[in-house]
């Protein structure tokens, strides 16, 4: 077990954690090379990020996989953005806007009700440098959805800290 003391952004993610049902049957199962190289939706923002603080730009493209479906989630740079002040956020002002489309690769339902799944998913991110020297952040997402349209979330406070980091090796076989 060793210790590193040493400065971290920290975020606080909020979520309740929910069981996968069983597969559908009216679903195509997704094939395995589909599901290796892939990553979680959260890593591939942690991937907008680190693209957007190395270059500037938004240019990037991951495959994600969620333990159901895979995706192709391409982002490209709109341009610098003014966001006005509103009362669900603590931020207001210039922020890098990075459009974004998902395009599912495997899942689908079939029949009819699968015709919609071949629509990609699109939404927008907007990433500020809110923290002088660190990475930019998202301030603020709008991500479209199947079933209500879209949902928009909002960066409601950072902290700059420093943490204390523990890093504990596993056994072999882990």
């Amino acid at each position: 077990r060793s210790v590193t003391r040493c400065r971290r952004l920290i975020a606080q993610l909020w979520f309740a954690p929910r069981f996968l049902p069983p597969p559908e049957p009216e679903r195509e199962p997704v094939p395995s090379n589909l599901q290796a190289n892939s990553t979680d939706s959260l890593s591939a923002l942690a991937a907008l990020v680190r693209t957007v603080a190395r270059t500037g730009r938004c240019e990037t493209t991951v495959h994600t996989y969620d333990r159901r479906r895979s995706a192709e989630i391409t982002a490209h740079t709109v341009g610098p953005d003014a966001l006005a002040e509103t009362s669900r956020t603590s931020f207001s002002g210039k922020a890098l806007r990075c459009d974004f489309a998902s395009r599912m690769l495997a899942d689908f339902r079939f029949g009819e009700a699968g015709k919609t799944d071949f629509t990609p998913l699109r939404g927008s991110a907007w990433l500020a440098d809110i923290i002088p020297g660190r990475a930019p952040v998202p301030v603020r997402m709008t991500i479209g959805t199947r079933w209500f349209g879209d949902a928009t979330s909002y960066l409601t406070v950072v902290d700059n800290v420093t943490a204390t980091v523990v890093a504990e090796r596993l056994p072999s076989g882990r």
